[in-house]
């Protein structure tokens, strides 16, 4: 048995997935550190130079290790075959038996040649039969384990004319005249073996037999298998070197590369802040911790008059106007001690010509990096004729403040409102279908009407919350300001203290205004009661003031809301009275919702009031001060320049309708609720759960759906963009969307409603039965 040929490569093809694995390793590592592209392309072709050329050399010590070993090996043939030769080896035949003199005096020399050369495992003679057959001739015996005896069959003598089972190319050489050497080890059951053969010859110089020598493989073996080693060990460590010095290469490369990239953007940097230094259109310095200036744009040299030569080596103090310079000192402390990181402070300068400069400044501390520090950078900025504004400057923030603070906090309460509606729809709807179906004397009856009502409560709290947002429902028309204001302070004078007085009084003819009428009622009641808790126990009055005014811009420069109106004439209301008034901090919260001064109450009353204002369009008016009592001045539209929208015509009690509906929402409260309303009018229900399922049931229905009562805010797809799904399906789709927001609301939220019907939450059967009969008819 002989190994294959390609098995002595296994030790380098091991090596090379070694190098494999380390190479994928490399190029992972320098991947992901994003030093990849800065590996030298030549390591490649040298690596495969080195690999390729290493088992060149590793084949190459191969056959320089089996030469080695044969040239040891064929030493011994010729005094070998010579001495055989001489003994007359030529005489044995197949037939010789095994006591033959010469046969035995062969054997013995043998013998001796295996004890003079130990290295040697076997001796004998080979001769081929006339059929071809290679068969044994003469055998030594041969003492494997050396214990000096002949044992068992492996150690004993092979008899003359046994077939020779190994014979191969190596025997045909032999025969053929030449000597031959086992190209690879050949495994029997007794070992691993390499063998030399070389041709005896006859006295006339024929070849009679083949004499082969066998040797223990395991020499020849180890032998090669260390020459690889060392050639393999040689080319490891010349490619380890290889990829590691490439890679140390690609780490100083990348690192010299992101060096330079840092030093060109700080380079970049410098010139930039420079150029910004220099070019900035408001004045910038920097001075030591000392307060002497050490740079100085152009700006500033503008700004205070000075050359920058002439500033350089002064200090802040000496430009600065004496009464500022404590508070420039303090300012500079607290930035020092870290107690702020930057601070800004408005000051004066002394110009060169000698007048003062006030300027804004905002400075800050340069840190080195240890975070100690090393000097102060200044912006300024010459506020000098903007201070002759700031009364003008001042107003304008804090209305932009008071913008954006209502804008906030109408969000919330539109939130609030809307989601709270939503529940609202499921408690009012289930209890008025629950009512329709008892009988009117049940004891539960009264339970459910009870609450209905407590609904009904909540859900004028909910208006109030977005009267604060800007969104109230609203029903306007043109109304007679002054009968509505009459009427409704006779109904609260029975509310009112018994030492408060309240007097009425409106101008004659007054331009009709357009408002809710119910709406411009909670604005007389909140107002009115608001002044009868500032007047308290003490005696006092209230004034309500119903006339035209004229308005003028610095009137609406401090109004709490519509500051957009243009000047002109507009109905007006003033609700005065002559408590304690209010200090400018507490004016600037009574607008709040939930803010409150009294030990009990909601804190709605005058959030609900400016809500209600904005949604009109109005403008409202606040002036008190301490012991000056309050007055607040309503402004409205007059009915020729206010548009309102339309309304929706109650239902008739026995209107019933047909056909199906889809209602599509995704509260699961909500939704089954409105079903049942909406099949209390003689209608079949389909419900959806989201714009998916709409979609879906449509496909399933067609044009058998005759309204689609869609939520406007549904995760995923909105009511909007269902509908526009829908109306692919059906173009002439009917509609209402049903919203916890307000109409107002959900129109400025959604322009596209314009065109739509519009139900708000809380929904009762009336008002459902209501949209259905004006959309279907």
């Amino acid at each position: 048995m002989t190994f294959p040929r390609f098995l002595p490569n296994l030790d380098y093809a091991l090596f090379l997935l070694l190098v494999a694995g380390f190479v994928a390793a490399q190029l992972l590592w320098l991947r992901r550190t994003r030093r990849l592209r800065h590996l030298h392309p030549a390591v490649w072709p040298l690596l495969g130079f080195t690999l390729v050329g290493g088992l060149g050399l590793v084949e190459s010590a191969t056959r320089g290790v089996r030469e080695s070993v044969e040239q040891k090996y064929l030493l011994l043939l010729p005094t070998y075959v010579e001495e055989l030769q001489r003994l007359g080896h030529e005489k044995l035949t197949l037939a010789t038996p095994a006591d033959d003199p010469l046969y035995l005096q062969i054997v013995a020399r043998e013998i001796n040649w295996l004890h003079l050369n130990p290295f040697v495992a076997d001796i004998y003679t080979l001769r081929q039969r006339a059929d071809g057959k290679i068969v044994f001739l003469v055998d030594s015996e041969t003492d494997y384990d050396h214990n000096g005896r002949y044992e068992g069959e492996r150690e004993t003598r092979t008899p003359i004319g046994e077939v020779f089972e190994k014979a191969g190319p190596e025997i045909a050489a032999a025969l053929d005249g030449h000597r031959a050497f086992t190209t690879e080890p050949y495994t029997d059951r007794w070992g691993q073996w390499v063998s030399i053969f070389a041709p005896l010859r006859d006295t006339h110089g024929r070849i009679d037999a083949v004499l082969g020598l066998d040797f223990d493989a395991t020499e020849w073996i180890e032998s090669i298998a260390r020459a690889r080693q060392r050639w393999i060990n040689l080319v490891g460590a010349f490619t380890l070197l290889l990829l590691g010095g490439s890679t140390i290469v690609a780490v100083l490369r990348a690192d010299l590369a992101e060096r330079h990239a840092v030093e060109q953007q700080l380079r970049e940097q410098t010139t930039l802040r420079r150029q910004i230094f220099e070019q900035a259109p408001g004045g910038a310095c920097l001075c030591g911790l000392d307060g002497r200036f050490r740079e100085i744009n152009a700006a500033f040299c503008r700004l205070t008059g000075y050359t920058a030569d002439e500033l350089r080596g002064r200090t802040l103090a000496e430009i600065t106007h004496p009464e500022d310079i404590a508070a420039t000192n303090r300012l500079l402390a607290e930035i020092t001690q870290a107690r702020v990181a930057t601070g800004s402070i408005e000051k004066r300068y002394l110009h060169k010509d000698g007048r003062t400069v006030l300027v804004l400044v905002n400075a800050g501390l340069v840190r080195d990096a240890a975070d100690a520090p090393l000097y102060y950078a200044g912006q300024y900025t010459d506020i000098t004729e903007r201070r002759r504004e700031s009364l003008a400057h001042a107003q304008i923030e804090r209305q932009l403040l008071d913008a954006q603070k209502f804008e906030s906090l109408g969000l919330l309460a539109g939130g609030l409102a809307h989601d709270f509606n939503n529940l609202l729809t499921t408690i009012l709807g289930n209890a008025s279908l629950a009512r329709l179906k008892l009988a009117p004397d049940s004891p539960a009856s009264g339970s459910l009407r009870c609450i209905e009502q407590a609904t009904e409560t909540a859900s004028a709290l909910c208006r109030q919350l977005q009267a604060y947002a800007g969104g109230g429902p609203m029903v306007t028309k043109p109304l007679d300001l002054a009968s509505t204001v009459q009427a409704t302070a006779e109904l609260l004078r029975v509310s009112l203290g018994a030492n408060t007085r309240l007097e009425i009084s409106a101008a004659a003819a007054l331009p009709a205004i357009v408002a809710d009428p119910s709406q411009l009622r909670q604005l007389v009641m909140n107002l009115v009661l608001n002044a009868s808790d500032a007047l308290g126990a003490r005696p006092g009055t209230i004034r309500l003031t119903a006339r035209v005014t004229t308005i003028a811009d610095a009137w609406l420069s401090t109004a709490r809301a519509g500051r957009e109106l243009p000047p002109g004439d507009y109905v007006s209301l003033e609700v005065a009275d002559d408590g304690p008034g209010m200090a400018p901090g507490l004016q600037a919260r009574i607008f709040d919702p939930y803010f409150s001064t009294k030990g009990q109450g909601r804190g709605l009353g005058l959030a609900a009031v400016l809500g209600i204002m904005r949604g009109l369009g109005g403008a409202l008016h606040l002036r008190s001060a301490p012991g000056q009592g309050t007055t607040f001045t309503l402004v409205f539209r007059s009915a020729d320049t206010a548009q309102s929208p339309g309304t929706t015509p109650p239902i008739p009690p026995a209107w019933r309708g047909s056909g199906l509906v889809l209602v599509v929402d995704d509260d699961h409260h909500v939704r089954p609720v409105i079903a049942a309303i909406t099949a209390r009018f003689g209608f079949t229900v389909l419900q959806a759960a989201s714009g998916a399922e709409a979609i879906a049931l449509a496909r399933e229905h067609g044009a058998a759906i005759r309204l689609a009562l869609l939520d406007i805010t549904m995760p995923v797809m909105d009511g909007f963009e269902t509908l526009v799904e829908l109306r692919r399906l059906q173009p002439e789709l009917n509609a209402i969307f049903i919203s916890g927001y307000t109409e107002q609301d959900a129109r400025k939220r959604f322009p596209d409603l314009r065109k739509m019907s519009f139900l708000p939450k809380p929904c009762t059967l009336n008002s459902l039965g209501s949209a259905l009969r004006a959309v279907l008819g």
